[in-house]
């Protein structure tokens, strides 16, 4: 197995393109279907059509609209490629189980220590971070606390670390553009107001604070993991062991190896973990069980239980109208053009580049004289021809969104139980058969 993965293969898509040129991407392919990536790949030959593979496939068939919608980014008939993450919920359910992905996940022990304080807004939360750093100076291993370690392992169009709490308030990216789940704001990240910024300005003010990490600009996401992982209660339960990942020996009368043999190791989920499995009547994700639920009972859990209200983080976002679901609608951006490709590389090196010397500005004027400094240097590159290519893409997005609803509720009268396939995957993935 070959795993071609941006971060550790040189950076960007280099090896991909390699061995796209030397018609070897192996034999299952994992990648997104947008920006003619599909397109390209059927072009070139490298992937071919499974329409006769998958003709008596019963439980891939019952996803024939969301493979429709992908394969329609082939350019050409056929089934090239199968999206991940599909379902039969709602378009306008959520697909997270327990907890969404992005949220301001605390150390709970940390914040009681500091008498569980009512947190407003991002100011109110650097406020808390400091108490919570001063109650607890140091890991478990006896090293100093940071509320916020970076990296750069994962910057795109944008600082992704800077993105991420924008996804706090209803926004996530589609290029230059944060796009609200509802469709009632669209914002250039680059402007002065933006939720990017003010993003980039509640980082910059933490690390003012002493909240950040100094080795955020030089560590790699493996190391800033091992930091999050220091201090980790470590269960010792053989069964607990085993479900969460630890390497624990299968008994021979199992089949003997190790538990994690049997675990995929792709990054790929061929449907929404949250979907119940119809023939036992129970969620794909474990973490759902009952069986589960009632392990959290711990006295961490139960503490934050009481004080939250809800069992789960998703229950007390539900019960609290405190979740915007962005509708899964199978929608990917097309190819663009070579001069978008080439202006927006240029582009976001600048705003990637000068977001990270925000951060760490050493001053309130240099912060506010390196953002001018990117906007002026963007207005030299043509960043508002990419950022209107982007903008009308975030609106056709939208457009998609409503669409799949309508006709979700038109097929269904509104019955959210209702046994039909929608793609509620928010990025599409593809896994195709290379010839």
């Amino acid at each position: 197995m070959n795993i071609i993965a941006p971060n550790v293969a040189g950076g960007g898509d280099t090896l991909f393109q390699t061995r796209s040129a030397a018609g070897d991407l192996g034999d299952l392919i994992l990648t997104n279907a947008d920006g003619g990536r599909l397109q390209n790949l059927v072009t070139a030959g490298l992937v071919m059509d499974m329409t006769d593979l998958l003709a008596d496939a019963e439980n891939v068939h019952q996803y024939d609209t969301a493979i429709e919608t992908v394969n329609e980014l082939a350019g050409a008939e056929g089934i090239y490629a199968i999206p991940s993450e599909v379902s039969q919920s709602a378009p306008t359910e959520a697909s997270e189980s327990l907890e969404p992905t992005f949220g301001p996940y605390l150390r709970w022990d940390a914040y009681k220590a500091v008498g569980y304080p009512e947190i407003k807004d991002l100011n109110g939360l650097l406020d808390v971070l400091k108490q919570m750093q001063e109650a607890v100076p140091t890991s478990d291993s006896g090293k100093q606390t940071y509320a916020l370690s970076f990296f750069k392992d994962w910057d795109g169009n944008m600082m992704n670390n800077a993105k991420q709490p924008t996804c706090f308030y209803g926004y996530d990216e589609l290029g230059f553009v944060l796009a609200k789940a509802d469709g009632s704001d669209y914002q250039d990240i680059t402007a002065s107001d933006s939720m990017y910024m003010k993003v980039l300005e509640f980082f910059y003010k933490a690390n003012q604070m002493g909240l950040v990490d100094p080795e955020s600009t030089t560590q790699n996401y493996d190391t800033m993991f091992a930091k999050y992982q220091d201090g980790q209660p470590v269960l010792t339960d053989f069964g607990k062991k085993a479900l969460y990942g630890e390497e624990v020996a299968v008994p021979e009368e199992y089949g003997s190896g190790n538990w994690q043999d049997g675990v995929s190791a792709l990054n790929f989920k061929a449907e929404n973990y949250k979907d119940t499995n119809s023939e036992l009547g129970v969620p794909y994700d474990y973490t759902l069980w009952d069986s589960v639920l009632a392990e959290n009972n711990t006295a961490l859990d139960l503490d934050w239980q009481e004080h939250m209200g809800a069992t789960t983080t998703m229950e007390f976002l539900e019960n609290n109208n405190k979740i915007m679901v962005a509708p899964g609608s199978g929608f990917a951006a097309p190819e663009e053009d070579s001069q978008i490709t080439t202006l927006r590389g240029q582009c976001k090196a600048t705003i990637i580049d000068t977001s990270w010397q925000m951060i760490f500005a050493s001053s309130d004027e240099e912060f506010t004289s390196l953002q001018q400094q990117m906007q002026d240097t963007l207005e030299g590159l043509d960043y508002q021809t990419v950022l209107d290519y982007d903008m009308d893409l975030a609106h056709q997005q939208n457009d998609a969104r409503v669409a799949v609803v309508e006709q979700y509720e038109s097929e269904t009268g509104g019955d959210e139980a209702a046994d039909t396939a929608t793609d509620s995957t928010s990025a599409v993935s593809s896994s195709s058969t290379a010839e």
